[in-house]
C-alpha cells in the first residue's frame, strides 16, 4: 500500500463542527479516518504528522486529543503533532479577516492561545519538521 511506502503522512483533515444533516460527527469525520491511517502505517517506517489544535470547541479538542493519544500509542517516535492556532489565508475570506484581527489582538489575556497563523507560515514550519528540524508549532515530539 502507498501509505506504507511513504516517508511521511500528514493529516490535516477533519471537521470543526458536526453536521447532523450530512451525518458528520467527530468520530466518523475526524477520529476514525485518522485511526485507519495510523493503523495502516503501524508496521512500516512511515512517519506521521498530525495537525492538531491548541484552542477550539471542547468536543473538537477532545477529538484532536484522542487522535494524538492514539498516534503516540501506536507509532511512538514516528508520531509528530503540531498545534497551530487559527490557520488563515487570503484565499479563504471566512478565516482571513478573523485571523488578521486575532493576530493584532492576540497579545490580550485569554486570546494568546488562538495563535493565528498564516497558511504559508505553517507550511514552512511543517517543511522544517519534515527535514528533521523542530518547529515553534511542535509541542510534542517523542
Amino acid at each position: 500500500m502507498l501509505l506504507n511506502e511513504a516517508d511521511w503522512v500528514i493529516d490535516c483533515v477533519g471537521i470543526l463542527w458536526p453536521d447532523r444533516k450530512r451525518q458528520l460527527n467527530y468520530q466518523n469525520a475526524s477520529i476514525q479516518p485518522v485511526k485507519q491511517i495510523i493503523t495502516t502505517i503501524k508496521t512500516s517506517e512511515t512517519k506521521f504528522l498530525f495537525i492538531s489544535a491548541n484552542a477550539g470547541p471542547p468536543a473538537y479538542l477532545k477529538a484532536k486529543r484522542a487522535v494524538e493519544k492514539y498516534a503516540r500509542q501506536v507509532l511512538g517516535k514516528r508520531a509528530y503533532v503540531v498545534y497551530p492556532g487559527l490557520i488563515y489565508d487570503r484565499t479563504k475570506k471566512s478565516t482571513y479577516y478573523l485571523g488578521k484581527i486575532l493576530h493584532v489582538i492576540a497579545a490580550l489575556p485569554g486570546l494568546k492561545r488562538y495563535r493565528p497563523v498564516e497558511r504559508k507560515i505553517l507550511a514552512q514550519a511543517i517543511e522544517k519538521i519534515l527535514q528533521g528540524e523542530t518547529s515553534e508549532f511542535e509541542m510534542f515530539r517523542k
